[in-house]
């Protein structure tokens, strides 16, 4: 049950990383925004596995890592309701906050 969420999580992930560049420079934006709007995913997820880790010893590891995998999920419709740049940064960064409390506390969950 953890791999196929794994697989359904991250897979929500990178089918958007080949296009979305693509996609962002077509609404004219050049490459320092391009830049931002991608790399502000990967900061949230280093920042929040440190912390995500730490969170869980005190909370319930399955609780983080279901809320981690349902914001991923629910991102999906800001990203398609994005109209501004700013919406899509923000899509990004809770994409990002998402994967950081799914992804660390995932590898502690028992398979089965």
């Amino acid at each position: 049950m953890v791999s196929a969420a794994t697989f359904l999580v991250f897979s929500g992930y990178y089918f958007l990383v080949p296009v979305l560049p693509l996609y962002i420079a077509s609404w004219g934006c050049n490459e320092a925004v391009v830049d931002l709007v991608i790399v502000v995913t990967s900061l949230a997820i280093i920042l929040l596995k440190f912390s995500s880790g730490v969170l869980a010893d005190f909370k319930n590891r399955r609780l983080l890592m279901l809320t981690g995998a349902a914001l991923a999920g629910l991102v999906i419709l800001l990203y398609a309701g994005s109209k501004w740049i700013l919406l899509l940064v923000l899509a990004r960064l809770c994409h990002g906050v998402g994967l950081g409390f799914f992804s660390k506390n995932r590898r502690d969950m028992p398979e089965g």
